[in-house]
């Protein structure tokens, strides 16, 4: 009997994993998809978002490229989206996803988008790098983002613990 409920709660924790990733991964897609959407020109051959986040702080850059050589900068979100459909609230949400997959390891604070003209995409996450915003914002930030996404010790950067202290 012992044997069938460990088998059974196996189970049901791979599938609340799996649920979650393909949550995770139909965010990423989303994001790929607005992007590509609303890129301005029709002869790009890739684009950049690179998003910092806090949980109350967020600056995403969308630049797009053509043969490889750096474009502009532009608005990659939809002119008439919702406010949960803006880049960088989908942005938020999928920093949640990914935080609740490993909670201890703490939230990502960059992620770098790359999608290619074919539709191809990749995204990439830097869990312990400071948040490259142009304006910084207040220490108080980086508190509140911490009690929303606490990691364990080891894995709390150094620049991160000056802020927070002992928290």
């Amino acid at each position: 009997m012992v044997a069938n409920v460990k088998t059974y709660t196996f189970n049901k924790i791979m599938l609340i994993i799996r649920k979650s990733m393909e949550k995770v991964n139909d965010n990423i897609e989303e994001i790929a998809q607005t992007v590509f959407d609303n890129v301005p020109v029709d002869n790009w051959n890739k684009v950049i978002v690179e998003a910092s986040v806090l949980e109350t702080y967020v600056e995403l850059t969308a630049t797009y490229y053509i043969n490889d050589v750096k474009g502009k900068s532009f608005d990659a979100n939809y002119p008439e989206a919702s406010e949960t459909q803006m880049l960088d609230n989908l942005f938020i949400a999928l920093r949640k996803e990914v935080y609740a997959l490993s909670p201890g390891k703490g939230a990502w604070y960059n992620a770098v988008l790359v999608v290619q003209e074919d539709g191809e995409f990749d995204m990439s996450y830097d869990y312990d790098s400071k948040p490259n915003f142009e304006m910084e914002p207040d220490e108080e930030e980086y508190i509140i983002d911490n009690k929303e996404f606490p990691r364990d010790g080891g894995s709390t950067p150094g620049w991160l613990t000056k802020i927070i202290g002992t928290q």
